[in-house]
């Protein structure tokens, strides 16, 4: 019997080829991508942290703010915690609000808001600068111009940047009610000191030549009012005393 081999030829069913399976795909070359990226932006030297910019600062100096700071130099930009930088700058008893940020390609930014010294307190052989709070924010071994000199406080101890735990709270009112005005009525740059020791009884003293007599802490904004129209009146260097009673009347007597 004979074989048509070619009609059975014809009756073989082709194999089916099998597809490739592509490794490439949209998501996975944009993930490799991605990962590239990343690994250029740590290990690039661009990205090496060289420098800080400080702004915002009257008090303190740069160095005191970069050595808080403490970042090494040659850390990569993005590997350094800007909020450990933040919470160490914000140790610092002049401090009172930062803001840090990178700066691109190799910056950190240091924005400080700085507490305003005030007044400052004699302690033990030593002047304690302070902020309007009460607050600590240094301690001098000599008086500093051009920050008045509070008297009559009375406290134990203190803790740098915190606020002194002064044992009469009407004595701290009065410092702190007159403050206020002192700076509401800018006489602070003038004022040399002021004596609280007696609530009822303040004294003031302006330029080192005019004693003022606030008296007790009634009617304080009322009394400035008229103070600043006086002492407008005095000649410059005139020694003498103003007296402010609880009228508002204030007079003044020439030495």
């Amino acid at each position: 019997m004979k074989i048509n081999s070619k009609r059975n030829a014809e009756k073989v069913i082709p194999l089916r080829k099998k597809k490739r399976r592509i490794f490439w795909t949209k998501p996975r070359i944009l993930i490799l991508m991605v990962a590239a990226l990343v690994l250029c932006v740590l290990f690039l030297p661009i990205f090496q942290f060289n420098t800080f910019v400080v702004t915002g600062n009257k008090n303190l100096q740069r160095e005191q703010i970069m050595d808080k700071a403490s970042v090494a130099a040659g850390t990569n930009l993005f590997r350094i915690n800007l909020k450990r930088v933040k919470d160490n700058i914000k140790r610092l008893p002049y401090v009172e609000e930062v803001e840090v940020h990178r700066k691109l390609p190799d910056q950190i930014s240091i924005e400080v808001k700085e507490r305003t010294p005030m007044y400052q307190v004699a302690f033990n052989g030593v002047f304690l600068i302070l902020s309007e709070k009460n607050e600590v924010l240094e301690i001098v071994s000599k008086m500093r111009a051009g920050i008045p000199q509070l008297k009559g406080l009375v406290f134990q101890n203190f803790k740098l940047g915190q606020p002194i735990p002064v044992a009469d709270i009407l004595t701290s009112q009065a410092s702190r009610i007159t403050i206020e005005q002192i700076q509401a009525f800018e006489l602070l740059k003038r004022t040399t000191s002021v004596d609280v020791t007696n609530p009822n009884h303040i004294w003031m003293c302006l330029d080192d030549v005019v004693k003022i007599d606030i008296g007790n802490m009634t009617e304080v904004n009322y009394k400035f009012t008229f103070l600043k129209k006086i002492l407008e009146e005095v000649p410059k260097g005139q020694k003498g005393t103003i007296t402010v009673n609880q009228n508002g009347r204030a007079m003044f007597n020439a030495d």
